[in-house]
């Protein structure tokens, strides 16, 4: 049975809600749980499909043009608005309490969100359509020890932390949801570099330092 308390509690220790292992980033679910859900809901809806059957209830016939029957489409309207409501709602809670305004886990000192949920977002801008973009992020800036690509200096969430393209999108847009393609770097380089490569940045450096040595 849906207990929404401990539901709540498992998104924000972020425990999978089926196993209890550790969840995917953002998510209530691992990734071996998430797989296997997918699979079982597509066989599902497969056979409700071969059937002529609604797609939800899968009880009365589909309408023509529609996937599911007219009772589910019409109850199916109302829900996505409560569930805006609700999600607004709790957002404003979330914020008022001081804590992340998606997960309700301890937010950064800078940003309304927690750092997974910080990641989430900055995934979302840079990897659309990634699978695993999240992860992917997460593990980069830890790998570069939260310090910029190019200078060394210290990235704070919030604060100076930005994705920099290696190659440009607007030059490369095969590149642009790459993952070999990022890097974390500071916002200031960031804005500095624009729309150059990498070697292109640093020859750029190069000459400025041996024009006006220190």
């Amino acid at each position: 049975m849906y207990n929404k308390k401990h539901y709540e509690e498992l998104k924000i220790k972020g425990i999978c809600r089926y196993c209890y292992k550790e969840a995917r980033i953002g998510k209530t679910d691992c990734a071996e749980c998430s797989e296997k859900r997918i699979k079982k809901d597509k066989k599902k809806h497969k056979q409700r499909f071969d059937n002529g059957l609604c797609h939800y209830c899968g009880k009365e016939p589909f309408e023509y043009g529609y996937k599911s029957c007219n009772k589910c489409r019409l109850e199916h309207k109302m829900p996505n608005e409560k569930k805006r409501i609700y999600n607004n709602k709790r957002r404003n809670e979330f914020i008022k309490n001081g804590v992340c305004s998606s997960c309700g886990r301890k937010k950064l000192e800078h940003v309304q969100t927690c750092f997974d949920c910080w990641i989430i977002t900055i995934a979302s801008q840079n990897l659309r359509g990634v699978r695993g973009s999240s992860r992917i992020i997460k593990n980069k800036i830890i790998a570069q020890d939260f310090k910029c690509f190019y200078t060394g200096e210290q990235l704070v969430p919030g604060i100076n932390a930005s994705i920099d393209h290696l190659k440009p999108k607007k030059r490369f847009p095969e590149l642009k949801n790459n993952p070999d393609n990022i890097v974390w770097c500071s916002q200031n380089i960031n804005e500095q570099k624009r729309d150059t490569t990498k070697e292109e940045f640093i020859t750029i450096c190069h000459l400025i330092a041996k024009r006006f040595p220190i």
